[in-house]
């Protein structure tokens, strides 16, 4: 075999193992997407049972999707109850350790000797809550109790804020604790619960867009801290 038969077919060997490494690399990348969509889904599954065992008093609206003029804001789960409106923001089931801070802008997992960064979601509820604000003007002049829940598989280590940061094992009993103040009667709670229903964004087109929004944000985020 003359050697340039000999380097075209160790060229060709090596570009057969680098298209194998890419093509794994991308196999991998797809898992670990997927693998984060089912967890996310199955934490935001076991958020809305816990919700369906609330009173009959109480309203809730999952995946609510609001045009405002800073833009478009999806609330995890929206709570309308005697004692004023729960919003719920739904940690899509991170496990490890957690580290945050309510004035920081991102927050810490880590797991084992990885860590990566996330946004802070005591900030992001806070914009779930002016939205709602936006949405109901006048009629929203009641109690906002924004509410960040992981699941409880992680562990908080170390979180410093203001706001209910908690496990969703204790998300039935913060919701009913009876020692706030009654403020909406149940008829001012399904006028609320319909004005937000009529707010409610249903175009795919307007869902894709905002989704692309969120995962064009968290991969600029999402990664070691």
């Amino acid at each position: 075999m003359s050697s340039a038969n000999a380097a075209f077919f160790l060229l060709f060997g090596l570009l057969k193992i680098l298209l194998l490494v890419v093509l794994l690399l991308a196999i991998m990348v797809l898992v670990k997407r997927s693998y984060t969509r089912i967890k996310g889904a199955i934490g935001e599954r076991r958020t809305r049972k816990i919700l369906e065992r609330l009173p009959e008093t109480y309203r809730v609206i999952n995946g609510l999707l609001l045009q405002t003029e800073r833009g478009m804001a999806q609330i995890d789960h929206t709570v309308l109850s005697p004692h004023g409106i729960f919003v719920i923001i739904d940690t899509k089931n991170y496990e490890g350790w957690i580290f945050g801070d309510e004035h920081a802008e991102y927050w810490t997992q880590v797991v084992y000797d990885t860590k990566n960064r996330f946004f802070n979601p005591v900030r992001q509820n806070y914009g779930h809550v002016q939205a709602l604000k936006e949405v109901l003007g006048r009629s929203g002049d009641f109690p906002y109790y924004p509410v960040v829940v992981f699941d409880d598989g992680c562990t908080l280590k170390k979180v410093s804020t203001t706001h209910p940061v908690i496990y969703q094992k204790q998300l039935m009993d913060l919701i009913l604790d009876q020692k706030r103040e009654v403020v909406l009667t149940g008829t001012e709670i399904d006028r609320l619960y319909a004005m937000l229903l009529a707010a409610h964004c249903h175009g795919k087109e307007v869902r894709k867009q905002h989704m692309a929004g969120i995962q064009a944000k968290k991969a600029h985020t999402m990664g070691p801290a």
